[in-house]
C-alpha cells in the first residue's frame, strides 16, 4: 500500500462520508513504508482532520502522526506502544487524529518513540509522548504529557518512580525486550492532570483580566506610585514609567503569561519544562510569594482594624498604639482567613471575586476623586503630581520608574504563570497583557488624584507607604464633611486592592502544592495559608512585643520586604531571561502566543526584548535591589 494520488482521494472521500454520518474514519495498514508521514501532511492539505490509522505489523515502537486539531496540520511526535494499549483503561476518553508508522530496518535509527492524542467526552484533549533516542541505550528518556490543564514532563526513570510510578520500571524492562507495554501501568496521580476539568479554566475573559489585574494592582498603587510621581518631575516620570511598561512590564508579562498556558503548570514546574536547571526560577517567584504574603497580610488587617474603627466609633484608631499591642495578630488572621476562603473554591472562587472587588474598587475611587477634587487647594496636589519639573527628573528618577514598573506589575513572582495556565487558548495573550498594564497605571494614577489634592488642601505634608494611610489621611477624612462616610469607603478600596493581591498570591503557592507536590485544591489552600498565617505572626508583632528583635539591623517586617524584593524577585528576573531569553529562546513561545489565531506582529521585537533589552533593566532593578539591601544591613 503506497498511498498514490488516487488512494489518498479515496480515503479523502470515505473521510467526507465518516464526517458526514458522524464517525471516525480509521484506516488499518499492513506494512510499513517511509513515506507514511509525507502522505498524511497530503491527507491534512486536503481537509482531513480527524482519522484513526493503525500499523498493523504486529511490533514496536512506532512512530505516529498527531493532527492539529485546530488547523489541519500535523506532527511526528512518536509511540513506543500500541494505542489501543493506552485507551483501554482511559474509558472516558476518545482517541482521535493518530496516524501511525513503523519504526527502520535498522536497529541505531530507531527512536522507540511514542504518542498518543485524547480527546475526552467533555471536548478536551491530552497528549502522551514518550521518547527514548536510541533503543539501545535509552540515553535520552522523556515522558510528556500535556492537556488543557497543565503539562507534565518527566526526564528520566528516576524522576519517574519519584512520582510514584512504580509501574514505569517494568515498563522500560518491557519495552528493551522488545515486548508490547502496558501503559495502565501509569500511576493514578499523573491520570488526575489527565482529565480537563472545568474549574481549572476560567470561565470569561472579563474575569480573567479582573482577577490578573487586581494581582497587579496593590499597596503599591494606593501609596506609592502618586508620591514617586510628584517627587520626581511629575510627567516626564510618568512618561518613563509607560516607557518601561513597554520594554520590560509588557515583555515579562507576555512571557510568563504564555509560559503559563502553553505549560499549564505551576511556576516550578513551568519553568523545568523549558530547562531543567530552570525549576530554580520558579522557586524564586513561590518563595517571594510567600514570604510577601506572610506580611502583607498583615497590613491587610490593619486595613480590617481601621474599617471596623470606623464603623463602630467612627473615628481612626491610634496608629502607633494599634501596631503596638498584639491585637494586629487578629486581624492579620481574619485577612488571612478571607483571602484562603477564596482560594479554598479554586478559580472560581477567585474569578467571582474579582468580578466583584474590580468594579467596586473603581467606583469607590471615582467617588473619593471627586470629594478630593472639590476641596478648597485641592489644585496644589494635582499640580504635585502632575506639573512637569525636569530639575527634579534626576537618574534616580528613571531608577524609580524601572523599579515601580517591576513590582507594581508583579513580575517575576509566579502570578502571571500561575493565572496565564488557567487562560484558554482563544485569548489573544499580549491584547490581554496590555489592558492589565494600562488598567495597573490607570489606577494608580487615578489614587494619586485622589490622595493628594485632600492632603495639600489641609497644608499637610505628602508621603508615602502606611503613614500616608494610617497617619495622613485619616487626619484629613477628620477634618472634612461626612469624613468618616469617606473613610470607611476608602479603606474598603484599599482593602480591595490587597486582598485581590493576597489572593493572587496564596494562588501561587496551593498552585505549586497542586502540580509539584500532588496536593488537593482543598488541602493546598488551607496548609499553604495557614503556613503564611503562622510566618506572618512574627510580622505583626514586630512593631510590639517584638519590636527589640532585628535581623541584620532590621525588624522582622522590614526583613521579611527585604529579602523579597531585593533578593528573590530581581534574581527571579535575572534568571527569567538567561533561561528563556538564551537556554530555551522566546521564539519557542511564539507558537503559543498565536494561539488564537492572531498573529504577533511584534514578535521580533518583543524576542530582543527578552534576550537583550529586558535583562538590562532587569539588572538596573538588581543592582539597585543589592544596593538598598546593602544600605539597611550595613
Amino acid at each position: 500500500l503506497c498511498l498514490n494520488q488516487k488512494e489518498l482521494g479515496e480515503i479523502v472521500t470515505a473521510y467526507q462520508m465518516a464526517q458526514k454520518n458522524g464517525v471516525t474514519l480509521t484506516v488499518g495498514f499492513n506494512r510499513r513504508f517511509s513515506s507514511f508521514a509525507v502522505k498524511m501532511k497530503e491527507l491534512a492539505g486536503k481537509g482531513v482532520k480527524n482519522i484513526i490509522a493503525t500499523m498493523n505489523a504486529g511490533f514496536i515502537p512506532s512512530e505516529v502522526w498527531v493532527h492539529d486539531l485546530k488547523t489541519g496540520g500535523g506532527r511526528i511526535i512518536g509511540e513506543a506502544c500500541h494505542f489501543i494499549d493506552l485507551c483501554s483503561f482511559l474509558t472516558d476518553s476518545i482517541v482521535t487524529s493518530v496516524c501511525m508508522n513503523a519504526m527502520g530496518e535498522n536497529p541505531e535509527e530507531n527512536t522507540d518513540n511514542a504518542s498518543i492524542l485524547l480527546r475526552y467526552k467533555d471536548g478536551s484533549n491530552a497528549v502522551i509522548n514518550y521518547f527514548a533516542n536510541g533503543s539501545k541505550s535509552y540515553s535520552k528518556e522523556r515522558v510528556e504529557i500535556y492537556t488543557q490543564e497543565k503539562t507534565l514532563v518527566l526526564d528520566n526513570w528516576r524522576e519517574l518512580k519519584g512520582y510514584g510510578c512504580k509501574g514505569f520500571t517494568k515498563m522500560k524492562k518491557s519495552m528493551d525486550k522488545g515486548h508490547t507495554t502496558q501503559f495502565s501501568l501509569l500511576n493514578e496521580r499523573i491520570l488526575r492532570g489527565l482529565h480537563m476539568s472545568k474549574n481549572k479554566q476560567w470561565a470569561s475573559k472579563l474575569g480573567f483580566i479582573m482577577a490578573t489585574a487586581g494581582a497587579a494592582i496593590g499597596l503599591g498603587n494606593l501609596w506609592k506610585f502618586p508620591y514617586l510621581m510628584g517627587k520626581n518631575g511629575g510627567f516626564p516620570f510618568l512618561v518613563a514609567y509607560l516607557f518601561f511598561i513597554v520594554v520590560l512590564g509588557l515583555p515579562v508579562m507576555i512571557t510568563e503569561m504564555s509560559l503559563g498556558r502553553k505549560t499549564r503548570h505551576d511556576p516550578v514546574q513551568a519553568y523545568a519544562d523549558i530547562h531543567p536547571h530552570a525549576r530554580i526560577v520558579g522557586i524564586f517567584g513561590v518563595l517571594a510569594a510567600f514570604i510577601i504574603l506572610s506580611y502583607y497580610s498583615v497590613i491587610g488587617g490593619w486595613i480590617l482594624k481601621y474599617i471596623a474603627s470606623y464603623v463602630t466609633t467612627a473615628a481612626a484608631p491610634d496608629f502607633n498604639a494599634f501596631i503596638g499591642s498584639s491585637e494586629p495578630v487578629i486581624w492579620h488572621i481574619v485577612f488571612m482567613a478571607a483571602t484562603i476562603a477564596v482560594c479554598y473554591f479554586g478559580i472560581n472562587g477567585i474569578e467571582k471575586a474579582s468580578k466583584l472587588m474590580m468594579p467596586m474598587l473603581l467606583v469607590l475611587l471615582f467617588v473619593i476623586i471627586f470629594r478630593s477634587v472639590t476641596l478648597p487647594g485641592a489644585s496644589k496636589g494635582l499640580l504635585f503630581i502632575f506639573q512637569p519639573d525636569f530639575s527634579a527628573f534626576t537618574l534616580s528618577s528613571v531608577s524609580a520608574a524601572l523599579g515601580q514598573v517591576f513590582y507594581s506589575l508583579s513580575l517575576c513572582m509566579g502570578i502571571t504563570i500561575t493565572y496565564g495556565s488557567y487562560l484558554s487558548g482563544k485569548e489573544n495573550i499580549p491584547k490581554s497583557c496590555m489592558i492589565v498594564g494600562g488598567l495597573d497605571t490607570v489606577i494608580a494614577v487615578l489614587a494619586g488624584i485622589a490622595i493628594f489634592p485632600a492632603v495639600f488642601a489641609f497644608g499637610l505634608e505628602p508621603g508615602q507607604g502606611p503613614g500616608l494611610i494610617f497617619g495622613t489621611l485619616p487626619m484629613v477624612f477628620a477634618n472634612i464633611a461626612g469624613g468618616t462616610f469617606f473613610a470607611i469607603l476608602f479603606f474598603a478600596l484599599v482593602f480591595f486592592a490587597a486582598v485581590t493581591s493576597a489572593i493572587a498570591l496564596l494562588e501561587v503557592c496551593a498552585s505549586f502544592a497542586i502540580d509539584s507536590l500532588g496536593w488537593e485544591r482543598k488541602h493546598a489552600a488551607l496548609v499553604i495559608g495557614t503556613a503564611i498565617t503562622l510566618l506572618g505572626i512574627p510580622s505583626a508583632l514586630s512593631f510590639g512585643v517584638l519590636s527589640d528583635v532585628t535581623i541584620l539591623n532590621q525588624s522582622v517586617f522590614d526583613f521579611a520586604g527585604l529579602v523579597t524584593d531585593n533578593i528573590l524577585m530581581p534574581l527571579g528576573g535575572l534568571t527569567m531571561c538567561y533561561y528563556v531569553g538564551w537556554k530555551w529562546k522566546p521564539e519557542y513561545l511564539l507558537a503559543e502566543i498565536e494561539a488564537d489565531g492572531t498573529k504577533f506582529r511584534l514578535g521580533k521585537l518583543w524576542a530582543f526584548c527578552i534576550r537583550f533589552l529586558t535583562p538590562i533593566m532587569v539588572g538596573i532593578v538588581s543592582v539597585t535591589g543589592f544596593y538598598n539591601l546593602y544600605l539597611a544591613i550595613r
